[in-house]
């Protein structure tokens, strides 16, 4: 595995990508001078359990969960730790050694989705 102070990582939720298209982390990476064998990549989580999303109440968190489950959500499961865990092990071995500037969304396929929380939540009928 390469060394992980080659690589630079970014973690932002969804919503917080547009404000890095615009300049927030995104332009971190995009356009700027690394040294050689320096790579920056952004990785966005999805809904994850145990992460910001367990602090809801629990009758929302429980909306969710089951919104993700019943198939909106192609992997039909929140994401993991682990899962988000697993994308920066793989950014950080040799394999990716091609990979840099790249947006990872790690969401099970959330993002290819729409909305990303099921429609009661946002109050819409």
């Amino acid at each position: 595995m390469r060394p992980a102070a080659n690589r630079q990582l970014a973690a932002l939720g969804r919503h917080g990508l547009s404000e890095s298209r615009e300049g927030g982390a995104g332009s971190l990476f995009r356009g700027r001078s690394r040294p050689e064998g320096h790579h920056g990549d952004i990785i966005s989580p999805g809904a994850c359990d145990d992460s910001v999303l367990s602090g809801l109440p629990p009758q929302v968190f429980q909306m969710i969960k089951d919104w993700h489950e019943s198939g909106w959500t192609p992997m039909r499961r929140l994401g993991q730790p682990a899962d988000v865990g697993n994308a920066v092990v793989l950014l950080c071995t040799d394999q990716a050694s091609f990979i840099t500037g790249q947006l990872l969304y790690v969401d099970g396929g959330a993002s290819a989705m729409e909305p990303v929380f099921p429609l009661a939540i946002q109050g819409i009928k």
